[in-house]
């Protein structure tokens, strides 16, 4: 689905995981204290940016190699470069380029 919501890319406190989900309802904050639930380590937002289910499976496909499980992924090479992209102002669209977009 190409509807607009949120990208957003939590952290295990450890820093060893992050987690890429999106949501077209709830905020980062929201996401994150439910996932906290299901999570034997607190959990911090580092990122959250506009971006569309489809770019969110971009992300997903892009970044397999690092993927624990589910939308859980090593926090190294290109995932952590693409999280560090977005904290110094990167969007998710010039990320990923025009293969997603329009949203």
């Amino acid at each position: 689905m190409r509807r607009p919501g949120t990208i957003y890319v939590l952290s295990r406190f450890s820093g060893g995981a992050v987690k890429i989900g999106w949501s077209s309802k709830w905020t980062a904050n929201a996401r994150r204290s439910t996932a906290q639930t299901y999570s034997d380590e607190p959990l911090t937002i580092l990122v959250e940016t506009p971006g569309t289910m489809a770019q969110e499976h971009a992300l997903h496909r892009t970044f397999m190699q690092y993927r624990r499980s589910g939308e859980w992924y090593r926090h190294e090479g290109e995932v952590r470069d693409f999280v560090d992209y977005l904290l110094d102002g990167g969007s998710v669209v010039s990320y990923l380029g025009a293969a997603v977009w329009p949203p």
